[in-house]
């Protein structure tokens, strides 16, 4: 999976993943760029570590989602 599509889903930055991965000693192979592959394993550790992230980006969906609904009614 590339860089920029799990800064996405995790609603954080690319640059802030590389560091997380950088200071946990499993980093990004190459260079670090948003087209960066990030392996099975380091996509494990990011969500371990930032499932809360994803979780309140879930619910901001929503909360917009019902106001939109809302508005067209």
């Amino acid at each position: 999976m590339r860089l920029n599509k799990v800064a996405s889903e995790f609603n954080i930055t690319w640059q802030r993943i590389s560091e997380f991965l950088e200071s946990i000693d499993n980093p990004i192979d190459g260079a670090v760029t948003p087209n960066a592959r990030v392996t099975d394993q380091q996509y494990d550790l990011l969500l371990q570590e930032f499932s809360s992230d994803v979780s309140q980006k879930q619910q901001s969906d929503e909360v917009l989602e019902a106001k939109k609904q809302k508005k067209l009614s």
